[in-house]
């Protein structure tokens, strides 16, 4: 009886393994579809969220941080912020950081001194290695000319000649003192240690005329045209066909605010700092690209730059006011302010 019980039971379970495999292939199944799948068909990763596409002309929504690494630039693998502002393409000494355009190669700097401040522009003073030798052939020239204007000044007949005696004398000695301060030098580092005036801008064409083909002596030839800025604008621009991507040449042409179309200068800011390797130096010239946006027409761009400015940049109280009183003036349709310090 139980041997028949247990037979039954056996065949029972056989008949009925069929069926309970058929549905479990089922919901397999089913669940297989749900997910997206057919048979035969050869699954794929799921496609990447879109990515929107920045219209021509923006920048980045966030501002960079200090350890963002600006765009490569076209067809280049680094970049060298030294290369063609200075001679060697390496970063001047320690002590004379301030602007490495002036920065001559071999030549001491005078570090008991400090810094000498020239508008806005501020340098550490170099001395040439003979400076009190120098010094004395400067007083052993002038002192005939110094004679001779005592001479002079006893035979004027009146007031204004003896000041055209005066002031030709002024200008003897400040012949006497540039050809000692340039002496042994070429014309490229006689204009670099003149730093400027009228003998500064002669030697700089001088050394032009004589390497026309050379960026860091035509960036020195270009800084010394201030007073002709039609001058200066041609400069930058050959200095940008021969390197498009010199962060500083595209700085400084996307500033000459009234020589250079607003739309241009929105280009070349935007470039300048898509290729400065360097976050606060990028952070600094949102404030000029505002102005540029401003100009263009763009109100709204140029106070969202401002305000990234005012919260990135290392400025300090004073800068920090004008920057507030800028976003204000937008803000309430006054226009660009020109603050003068």
């Amino acid at each position: 009886m139980l041997r028949q019980l247990s037979h039954t039971t056996q065949t029972r379970l056989r008949l009925a393994r069929g069926p309970a495999m058929l549905c479990v292939g089922l919901v397999l199944v089913s669940l297989w579809l749900a997910a997206g799948c057919e048979p035969n068909a050869q699954r794929t990763p799921p496609p990447p969220p879109a990515v929107e596409t920045p219209e021509p002309g923006a920048i980045p929504a966030q501002p960079p941080d200090a350890g963002d690494a600006p765009a490569a630039p076209d067809a280049e693998t680094s970049y060298n912020p030294y290369e063609g502002i200075t001679e060697t393409g390496q970063p001047p000494p320690d002590d004379y950081h301030a602007d490495p355009l002036y920065w001559i190669p071999g030549m001491p700097y005078n570090t008991r001194t400090g810094f000498t401040h020239r508008g806005e522009v501020t340098t550490s003073a170099h001395v040439l290695p003979d400076s009190e030798q120098r010094a004395a052939r400067v007083r052993k020239r002038s002192l005939p000319e110094y004679e001779k204007l005592q001479e002079l000044v006893k035979t004027a007949t009146n007031e204004q000649q003896r000041k055209n005696y005066v002031q030709a004398y002024q200008e003897k000695i400040r012949q006497i003192s540039v050809e000692e301060d340039t002496r042994g030098l070429s014309p490229l580092h006689a204009a670099k240690y003149l730093k400027a005036g009228d003998a500064a801008r002669q030697f700089a064409q001088q050394a032009l005329d004589e390497n026309p083909d050379d960026f860091h002596t035509l960036y020195v030839w270009t800084q010394f045209q201030s007073d002709s800025p039609a001058e200066q604008v041609t400069g930058y621009r050959r200095l940008l066909e021969m390197k498009p991507n010199s962060a500083r040449v595209l700085f400084e042409l996307g500033t000459f605010r009234h020589a250079v179309a607003a739309s241009e200068r929105v280009r070349l800011l935007e470039k300048s700092i898509q290729v400065e390797p360097d976050a606060a130096i990028r952070r600094g010239r949102l404030y000029y690209l505002a102005q540029a946006y401003h100009d263009r027409g763009d109100t709204p761009q140029a106070i969202a730059l401002l305000k990234r400015h005012l919260t990135t940049a290392a400025l300090d109280l004073y800068s920090q006011k004008q920057v507030t009183k800028q976003i204000a003036s937008l803000e309430q349709g006054e226009g660009w302010l020109v603050f003068i310090d």
